[in-house]
């Protein structure tokens, strides 16, 4: 008896491709040097996961920090507000990044208030 195997579809796949080839570069998007020295100072303050602690109550090393809210780039008001940050981990930021890209709804966790602007250190 013949087994049945689905193909595997490469469309979205070759279409992220080619978005991505398109897309600037990440220092072109305002992460740059400026950005690094942030990332390093809240990361020492933030040293976990966010969305981990409160909803798995589960300690992850953070590894992106994140816009809550979606920014355009460096000239988006939001690119700096400290309250537009989160720490994630990899997975999170991964099924963060995909839920937006889908136009799905993802559990974000609540911004981290006490975030201050003098870690840009500018």
């Amino acid at each position: 008896m013949p087994s049945f195997r689905p193909q595997r579809f490469k469309g979205p796949e070759l279409n992220a491709r080619s978005a991505d080839a398109a897309r600037p570069s990440a220092a072109q998007r305002g992460y740059d040097w400026r950005w690094q020295k942030y990332v390093t100072a809240f990361r020492a303050r933030h040293p976990l996961c966010r969305r981990h602690m409160d909803l798995f109550d589960r300690p992850v090393p953070v590894a992106h920090v994140d816009h809550i809210e979606r920014v355009t780039g460096r000239d988006d008001p939001r690119f700096w507000q400290p309250e537009n940050h989160q720490p994630l981990c990899r997975h999170c930021h991964h099924v963060k990044t995909q839920a937006e890209i889908a136009g799905a709804h993802f559990t974000a966790a609540r911004p981290y208030p006490d975030a201050q602007p003098d870690e840009l250190g500018g």
